[in-house]
């Protein structure tokens, strides 16, 4: 560049910077070594800082700022938003004076020395206060009080604290608010408190406030002018009167009751034990008026003026009497009846606090025979009258008396003898009996009633007595009450014909009965009617029949045919006999001596009857014997030589008789059909070319007297023709049974089998197997007596063409057949109670002795919305116990758990899992109680892993926990082999061991016979499997076999559980794509059986499965799991 052009730099940034030079001469030559110039650019504004700035608030109107600040060397100031000052160096302080009240702000910018100007001020803000409190004061004593001390709150706006003068004594110190004034001992008259308060700032109140008050510690005088005590009742007023020598109330208290202060006073008027007379003014007397509610008593004076003070009492000046007089009534007469000829000294006795008021003396009522009759004083409390009882006025008279006691309070109703009964009237006589009318016999035993109506009594010195006709003559009746009597009456076997009945009684006052009334006599019948036959022909008849000859009585009443030797001499045995279907009513005799039909009931006993006659007293008539003899017995069929049942005959030949030797015929019906023409039973029934099945032959015959035996009543003789071979159609065993649970062999025929054609060559069943034979229905069984069947075997049952049924049809073909014996347990399953733990899969469950003996666990899981952390236990599948709600671990799912000694006594573990929030676990935690869980590493050695399988096993060098397997994040299929002792360091076995990587398998412990073994079961590679593995160290696996009997599957379970016949594995639900609830066993992981039939328990995946004793004997258990939803039932097996 030629030296007449400048060196221009633009935009240069803040910092160092330096500008190297070199020059060329006009020959070219250049300088070797540049002339250099560094210099430093900073455009960057200080920033002020305030210090010595006033308090905030204050009560100082001036300031004295410094102002510093990194590169500050000069600063401008505004104060309360006004103008900036001009320039000033930073060694001069803001001096501010004169500043008024109130809210106040400093903006203050810098400068540095390069000019660079602060843009956003440096603020101070602060408020000035020189304005003076003012005091409130509260809790004062009352104007005028009776209190010597006070307890006085200070207070007010921004008040901090206080000083105060009484009576215009000096000031007190200085003292917070928080202290209240306190003054004791203050004399009686006027007083006087000034204070004055400071603020915060130290702002003094100028002016004090105030409060005067008036102390009177003088309590009044209360007097009676008059001095004459008083007794009143409520809405009373005094005559005499009271007053106080002070303003203020005059009370009246209950004498003893206390009211030394106005809250005594005041509770005693709560318990209506005083009352206010006035509040009124000094020297003014009081009459006194009584309010309702005062209880009764002696009442004192007092009174309080109007600052509380009590006065002393005056005593016993007013008496309360609210309470009536009672009257009790007695007198000298016997009871309550009385008539015209008694005079009775009625004496009246009072009760009163008082006394009875005599100015107007009491009186008497009785009823309508007394009105208001002075009585005459004994005492002032006893009162009496004579009343002579006059005639007529018979009934009730109540008595009253009309007093009053001094105070006014009327007398109430009496007690005592309170009414008279006025009887100049005899007794009424009413008689009834238990007889139904008035004829009576001999036989009859009647009880007559006889009923008194009097006001009075019955006079029972001279008892009432009883006259019937010429049988009874003033016999005595029997007491009931003194108006009710009784005679018992033996009718007489004579004296037949009308008897009347008088009564002979008095009442008390000696009034003689009336003629009675009622059931005044009776008719004595004791002669019976005489029955005929005018045509003595003996009829035999049939129910329905009538007969053609007739019978009649000289009496009204009844005819009646008894079977011979039947008692008939009353009609109670007659009766009796009717009743045992005996007897019958032949006629209703309406007309004597008239001639009658008898026709012939349902129902009778067979046999020769009588004719006896019952007139309408119940006499009966001596009998005419044998008239009648009743044929209603239809005959009875017996058949012989009937065919066996079953049996292969097509014909019959049957003969027919009977018991009664007159029966001469018989008809019969086939399968339903009509009856056949009648037919002599010298000839046989005889039947061809019947059909294949069941028949039923009816038979019926008819006497000599025409009786047929009823279809209903039918001889009846039911049999199967059947020429068809038996089959089998089922059979038990079959397939794959219990070892334990075929104590028989069962074939079931399509027809019954003849027992005679059972033995060990027509069933046999090889392998040694013998028993002994029965049959039941269709089912031909064998009971096993060779012993026990093995587990594990296979039997073949066979039959033989000579078994026959029982109507001799032989099996047409041999027939045979397998089944294998299977150890027990899987088969049955039994639902336990629901438990308390909510629904949920992809959970473990171990079983675990926490100290309170050994309980299966639930371990979290999933319940379709929330990740478990609960922990749940039962002793015995029934009840389940939450241990906890939320373990001290985190929420997890599919993860595992084992039982395992570390070296500090068995505990829980739980390994690895998927977390809440998709995070795949490697933590291990433990438990000996279920409770409190222990994280033993946060982040084992092996990879983090769900889905995987856990055991505990000892490979040689002791037991250790091992990690099997499972899915790592990207569920991606694992096959490594970890394992440890402690649960804190982990060992790999193998990284890859000789099985498929797969995850959602299963893993146990189990000794096929040559020794303790890990196995691998099953699970899913991308694919669902059915092999299975074992293992002695964990390293070396051996594929046990391919492809079990039992369908591929994942999420299942597996157990080793002893079935009866020697520990074995077990497989338990899953899934393959559909969910599975079948059950698979085996002794040695290659041959698989089925239990069968599929269990009971809804089919599921990913639940769990424990063994475990709940005090009935070891089970295996299935617990929870996933359908379509989550599941919490539990079931067992067996």
């Amino acid at each position: 560049t030629p030296v007449s052009t400048h060196i221009t730099l633009t935009a240069l940034t803040d910092g160092a910077h330096t500008l190297d030079v070199i020059g060329r001469d006009a020959l070219g030559n250049w300088q070797s070594t540049p002339t250099t110039f560094a210099w430093t650019i900073d455009t960057t504004a200080p920033g002020a800082v305030l210090s010595t700035t006033p308090p905030n608030p204050t009560n100082l109107t001036t300031t004295d700022i410094t102002v510093g600040g990194t590169d500050v060397t000069a600063y401008k100031y505004s104060l309360d938003g006004g103008a900036y000052s001009a320039e000033t160096p930073v060694t001069t302080h803001i001096a501010l004076s004169a500043l008024t009240d109130g809210a106040h702000t400093l903006d203050v910018i810098g400068r540095d020395a390069l000019g660079n100007w602060q843009s956003t001020p440096t603020t101070f803000a602060w408020t000035i206060d020189t304005a003076a409190p003012a005091v409130v004061l509260s809790t004062t004593p009352a104007n005028p009080t009776n209190l010597t001390t006070a307890d006085i709150t200070v207070a007010g706006t921004d008040v901090t604290a206080y000083k105060y003068s009484v009576d215009g004594g000096a000031y007190s110190a200085e003292t917070p608010v928080s202290t209240h004034i306190t003054l004791t001992t203050l004399t009686d008259g006027a007083h006087t408190l000034d204070v004055i308060g400071r603020d915060a700032l130290g702002n003094w109140q100028s002016t004090p406030t105030t409060f005067a008050w008036t102390v009177d510690t003088t309590p009044p005088l209360v007097t009676a002018p008059t001095g004459v005590a008083q007794t009143l009742k409520a809405g009373g007023t005094s005559t005499s009167s009271v007053q106080s020598s002070e303003d203020g109330n005059i009370y009246m208290v209950l004498r003893l009751e206390p009211a030394g202060t106005q809250t005594e006073i005041d509770a005693a008027i709560l318990a209506n034990k005083a009352f206010l007379v006035t509040s009124g003014m000094a020297g003014v007397p009081n009459l006194v008026s009584l309010p309702m509610g005062p209880i009764d008593g002696l009442y004192d004076v007092v009174a309080v003026d109007g600052v509380g003070n009590v006065s002393t009492i005056l005593p016993g000046w007013l008496t309360v009497d609210n309470t009536a007089p009672t009257a009790d009534l007695a007198d000298d007469h016997a009871d309550v009846l009385v008539r015209d000829a008694d005079t009775v000294i009625i004496t009246t006795t009072f009760t009163e606090a008082d006394l009875i008021d005599e100015a107007t003396p009491p009186t008497i009522s009785i009823g309508t025979a007394l009105s208001n009759a002075p009585m005459a004083k004994s005492t002032n409390l006893i009162w009496t009258y004579s009343w002579d009882v006059p005639a007529g006025l018979d009934g009730n008279h109540a008595v009253t008396i009309t007093a009053t006691d001094r105070a006014g309070n009327p007398c109430p109703a009496p007690t005592g003898k309170t009414s008279y009964t006025i009887d100049n009237t005899g007794p009424t006589v009413t008689l009834s009996d238990d007889h139904g009318d008035a004829i009576v016999h001999d036989t009859d035993s009647v009880t007559i009633t006889v009923k008194f109506t009097d006001a009075d009594q019955i006079d029972e010195t001279t008892p009432p007595t009883i006259t019937i006709g010429t049988v009874v003559t003033d016999a005595p009746l029997t007491r009931s009450t003194n108006i009710d009597w009784i005679y018992v009456w033996d009718v007489p076997s004579s004296g037949d014909g009308v008897q009347n009945v008088t009564i002979t009684a008095t009442d008390r006052a000696g009034n003689p009965s009336a003629a009675p009334t009622g059931k005044t006599s009776y008719t004595i019948d004791n002669t019976g009617p005489i029955v005929s036959a005018p045509d003595a022909t003996p009829q035999m008849l049939k129910s329905g029949d009538t007969s053609t000859s007739t019978v009649q009585s000289n009496e009204q009443g009844n005819i009646y045919l008894v079977l011979n030797l039947e008692p008939a001499a009353t009609q109670a045995e007659i009766d009796a006999a009717i009743l045992a279907n005996k007897a019958f009513l032949g006629a209703t005799v309406v007309f004597p001596d008239t001639p009658y039909t008898v026709t012939l009931p349902g129902g009778l006993v067979d046999g020769t009857y009588d004719i006896v006659g019952v007139d309408g007293e119940g006499n009966v008539s001596t009998i005419v014997p044998g008239w009648l003899i009743v044929d209603n017995t239809a005959p009875v069929a017996t058949l012989s030589g009937t065919p066996a049942d079953p049996t292969n005959y097509t014909t019959t030949d049957i003969a027919v008789y009977s018991d009664d030797p007159t029966v001469t015929e018989y008809r019969y019906s086939l399968d339903g059909g009509a009856y056949s023409t009648p037919a002599l039973v010298s000839t046989n029934l005889q039947l061809f070319a019947l059909s294949e099945g069941s028949h039923t032959l009816r038979v019926i015959v008819r006497d000599g007297a025409g009786n047929w035996q009823t279809d209903a009543n039918a001889t009846v003789f039911t049999w199967s023709v059947d020429s068809t071979w038996p089959t089998v159609s089922a059979k038990i065993p079959s397939g794959a049974v219990l070892a334990t649970a075929t104590p028989e062999i069962r074939v079931t025929f399509s027809e019954p089998m003849a027992l005679g054609s059972v033995d060990a060559g027509t069933f046999a069943v090889d392998n040694g197997v013998t028993g002994t034979y029965s049959t039941s229905g269709n089912d031909v069984i064998m009971t096993v007596t060779s012993g026990p069947l093995p587990c594990n075997t296979t039997f073949q049952v066979t039959l033989s063409t000579g078994l026959r049924d029982v109507a001799g049809n032989s099996l047409a073909t041999p027939y045979s057949w397998n089944f294998t014996t299977v150890p027990s347990g899987g088969i049955t399953w039994t639902q336990a109670p629901a438990p308390g733990f909510s629904a949920r899969h992809w959970f473990p469950s171990v079983v675990f002795d926490a100290g309170t003996g050994p309980r299966m666990w639930v371990i979290g899981g999933y319940d379709g919305g929330t990740f478990k952390n609960d922990i749940w236990s039962s002793a015995d599948g029934a009840t389940w116990a939450q241990e906890t709600g939320a373990a001290n671990y985190p929420t997890r799912i599919r993860h595992s758990a084992v039982v395992f000694d570390a070296g500090t006594g068995p505990r829980m573990w739980i390994i690895g899992g998927y977390g809440n929030g998709g995070v795949y676990l490697n933590d291990v935690w433990s438990s000996s109680d279920g409770i409190t869980w222990v994280q033993e590493t946060g982040a084992a050695a092996f990879p983090a892993r769900m889905l995987h399988s856990s055991v505990v096993y000892d490979a040689g060098t002791g037991p250790r926990m091992w990690v099997i397997g499972g899915a790592a994040p990207g569920d991606v299929c694992l096959g490594d082999v970890w394992s440890s002792s402690d649960g804190v360091n982990w060992v790999q076995a193998t990284s890859a061991a000789a099985f498929s990587a797969r995850d959602v398998h299963t893993s146990v412990v189990f000794d096929a016979g040559t020794g303790p073994k890990m196995w691998v079961i099953g699970g899913w590679d991308g694919s669902y499997k059915n092999d299975v593995w074992s293992s002695s160290d964990g390293i070396v696996w051996t594929q046990e076999t391919a492809a079990a009997a039992f369908p591929a599957r994942s999420e299942h379970t597996s157990v080793v559980f002893d079935g009866d016949t020697g520990p074995r594995m077990w497989v338990i639900g899953g899934t393959d794509g559909s969910i599975k609830n079948d059950v698979w066993s085996s002794g040695d992981g290659v041959n698989w059986v089925q239990a069968t039939p599929a269990p009971a328990f809804p089919a599921r995946f990913q639940h769990s499965s424990v063994v475990f004793d709940p005090g009935t004997g070891p089970k295996m258990w299935v617990i929870g799991g996933y359908t379509t939803v989550p599941i919490n039932d539990t079931w067992f097996s067996p």
